[in-house]
């Protein structure tokens, strides 16, 4: 993988690229949007922006690495502020939900249909997986430390955690929901973690 450098201006102009790239991206999709149209939203060349990114698969993966980065920052913020097991799984139910369209890039990119993501992203998905499992197993020993359940359980009960929050979004998106109807998307996706913290927290496993 190419490693690209920025220094000084061509930080603040990376960031203006990648601003609009994420924009195009998640209105338009990755198929439908073009290298040259986000050049001349920006005011540069198509010439300046290869410079930065040598193609559209580049910039993408970049603009998804930024997004899940983003979110461990948020992430890592619940974690700091959690003292229980109910309260961390709340707050991090709240920002799951919250920052859900932000995210939308990541639920759109799929390695198959995108020649060449299959090379590039799975070492940022990697990372951000191991991180993000880190997090919130630090939120499951709380209930440990409250008698929930045994810390021998604790690794599989994040994983199946996990597993079951990155589901939901998907289905309902895919069998229920159009972009003019996510704010009862949002709603009732919130509602549905809910119910699956209040089943995490009354499970009590020995």
């Amino acid at each position: 993988m190419v490693q690209i450098v920025y220094k000084g201006a061509n930080e603040e102009k990376k960031n203006l690229i990648l601003d609009a790239a994420k924009k195009r991206f998640a209105l338009m999709g990755y198929s439908k949007t073009s290298m040259i149209e986000i050049a001349k939203e920006i005011g540069i060349s198509k010439a300046t922006l290869y410079y930065y990114y040598p193609d559209k698969v580049a910039l993408f993966t970049e603009v998804l690495r930024q997004e899940m980065d983003q979110f461990i920052v948020l992430m890592d913020e619940v974690r700091s502020n959690t003292n229980s097991l109910e309260g961390g799984l709340r707050a991090y139910i709240d920002l799951r939900a919250n920052v859900f369209m932000r995210m939308v890039n990541v639920g759109r990119a799929s390695m198959a249909e995108i020649p060449g993501l299959s090379q590039t992203l799975p070492p940022y998905l990697k990372s951000f997986s191991e991180r993000e499992f880190s997090i919130v197993k630090d939120i499951m020993l709380y209930g440990v430390k409250e008698g929930y359940f045994t810390e021998a359980v604790v690794d599989d009960l994040v994983n199946l955690y996990l597993d079951s929050l990155k589901g939901l979004p998907i289905i309902a998106m895919r069998e229920k929901y159009k972009n003019s109807e996510l704010p009862k998307f949002i709603s009732e996706l919130k509602d549905q973690f809910a119910l699956f913290n209040k089943l995490i927290v009354s499970s009590k496993l020995k």
